[in-house]
């Protein structure tokens, strides 16, 4: 997850800068369409797995969880700064519980659930209702992490009998044709120079997608989700470096908030592995 946070991070990073010269849908479009050429020798590699499916509905339903969460967070990256949108968009795991329980019946720890609270304490700080500091934007971003918590779940549950790549190519395959409309219906010229950036963007795209939907397929949703805080910190190093944007006290009190949710998720993570491995050496008597 941690992997996946960086090239996220750097996935942010390309939209903005495209989103500067280009519309949302288009960016979107382009996300999808050359992330899923990238995604084709991995497809060549696990061939043997094929791609036939019985799981339809269900990749419908990641599909359309994932894209509607895209066209938010990339609208966003374009009326809110680059670090804020990262940090508002793990508010995503504040609904993975809750939609976890529903279409799962996955039940949340308690050290999950404080980990979450935490996290939202940190969003707070970042968006300060009522304040000058609120935007619009930031409203959007949330309302991608609930779409974007339907879409884990869902990947966590297509990951019980699909094979990762699988998930993955009908995410890219299905958001293509669906975003293609965009582009349809307005087109626009992308300028020569761009280029580059939009392959960037299809690479780091897929490999996030790859090291995610793996992620999302070692733990449940409700303890894993926690660790892609780390995307803040690197976003904010970008913001800086490439864009001069600085958050003020408030928000890196926030992100580091968020970042300790991290921390205790990652303790619970570990207490379940070592226990686990105990398990392991000593037999489970109840089982028997």
């Amino acid at each position: 997850m941690i992997g996946s946070a960086l090239l996220f991070a750097i996935l942010g990073a390309i939209i903005k800068r495209l989103s500067a010269d280009l519309a949302t849908p288009t960016v979107v479009f382009l996300r999808n369409f050359f992330g899923l050429l990238a995604l084709v020798p991995w497809l060549y590699i696990h061939r043997k797995e094929g791609i036939r499916t019985k799981l339809h509905a269900l990749h419908l339903v990641r599909a359309a969880t994932g894209l509607s969460a895209m066209y938010c967070w990339f609208y966003a990256y374009r009326i809110v700064p680059l670090a804020e949108v990262d940090v508002l968009s793990k508010s995503l795991p504040l609904f993975v519980p809750l939609i976890a329980w529903l279409g799962l019946k996955e039940k949340a720890s308690r050290t999950s659930l404080l980990a979450i609270a935490v996290g939202f304490l940190g969003v707070m700080l970042v968006i300060r209702p009522g304040s000058m500091v609120f935007l619009p934007g930031h409203l959007i971003v949330i309302l991608g992490g609930a779409f974007g918590a339907g879409a884990m779940v869902t990947i966590r549950r297509l990951s019980s009998d699909e094979p990762i790549v699988r998930i993955v190519f009908y995410f890219g395959l299905i958001s293509t044709i669906v975003s293609a409309l965009g582009p349809i219906l307005h087109p626009e010229a992308v300028p020569r120079t761009l280029w580059p950036w939009v392959i960037l963007l299809g690479c780091t795209a897929t490999g996030g997608q790859l090291l995610l939907t793996k992620a999302y397929s070692l733990a449940p949703a409700s303890q894993v989700a926690p660790f892609s805080y780390a995307t803040v910190i690197f976003s904010a190093l970008f913001a800086w470096v490439f864009w001069g944007e600085r958050m003020d006290a408030l928000s890196w009190a926030g992100a580091g908030v968020i970042g300790l949710a991290g921390v205790i998720a990652g303790h619970q993570v570990g207490r379940r592995a070592r226990s686990s491995a105990v398990v392991g050496r000593h037999g489970n008597t109840q089982e028997k």
